[in-house]
């Protein structure tokens, strides 16, 4: 059978929307003062522990803060550890690595983020050069502060056990990070589209589990007040959250 044709790119306008988004809250991130993220940081990490969704889950991805421009998940890592949570952080990988257990499938969901509408997109979206798996931290604040930085400052975990790392339906909760968010869960990234990659591949994962007991874990992002916008601009591969968190504790010192 022939390849699938990979979809057009979003249209010129939709790419210039979602940049020049980028390039404002990206400026916005690095006028934050250090008390303002430390404060807003704590709060946002409050709600996220008394969150249903944290509550009830027993495997937890989150991830590395970006040194200074975003908002510090170190205090999330310290309290999932005390907790007794499993705990689970991003690497970028070679695609080929992370292939065989169909996180290399590319693309993301449909507006609602439901599973049905990601493995519509999967079939036809282009595969990237790189993909992201992730790797369990079982040594919390203390371990992951030992680790290697990548290419763009950030603590990445070391490969253990699967190659392909842990399989994202077993996972309960997803932290996942973004440049804006919206009321409504639509995220805007950095532009590299490894969340939106690899949710499309555990939401294949969980279409070919013919048991049903495979699901899409929970998605949640963490947003310091400068990077809620009225509405990001999305296109029908971004993935939606299933909610989002930010509490403005010093909104007047970062607007």
């Amino acid at each position: 059978m022939p390849p699938t044709p990979s979809p057009p790119p979003p249209p010129p306008a939709l790419r210039l929307l979602k940049t020049t988004l980028r390039k404002r809250v990206t400026a916005a991130l690095r006028t934050v003062p250090p008390p303002v993220l430390a404060a807003e940081s704590a709060a946002v990490t409050s709600a996220l522990l008394a969150h249903p969704a944290y509550v009830a889950a027993s495997s937890v991805a989150v991830y590395a803060s970006m040194p200074a421009v975003e908002l510090d998940t170190g205090p999330l890592v310290a309290a999932a550890a005390e907790a007794g949570k499993r705990i689970f952080f991003p690497r970028v990988l070679p695609a080929a690595t992370v292939s065989p257990r169909g996180t290399r499938i590319g693309g993301g969901c449909g507006s609602d983020g439901d599973a049905g509408s990601v493995g519509a997109a999967v079939a036809s979206a282009p595969l990237p050069d790189n993909a992201m798996a992730f790797f369990p931290c079982t040594g919390g604040l203390a371990e992951l502060n030992t680790w290697d930085l990548d290419r763009w400052g950030i603590r990445q975990p070391p490969i253990r056990g699967d190659p392909a790392g842990v399989r994202g339906a077993d996972l309960d909760l997803v932290v996942v990070p973004g440049v804006a968010f919206d009321a409504a869960g639509r995220r805007l990234g950095h532009g590299k589209g490894y969340y939106d990659t690899w949710l499309a591949g555990v939401a294949a994962d969980v279409r070919r589990d013919a048991s049903g007991r495979r699901r899409m874990p929970v998605l949640i992002g963490l947003a310091l007040s400068v990077q809620m916008v009225d509405e990001v601009p999305v296109d029908e591969l971004d993935v939606r959250m299933d909610d989002v968190l930010c509490v403005a504790t010093l909104g007047e010192a970062t607007s």
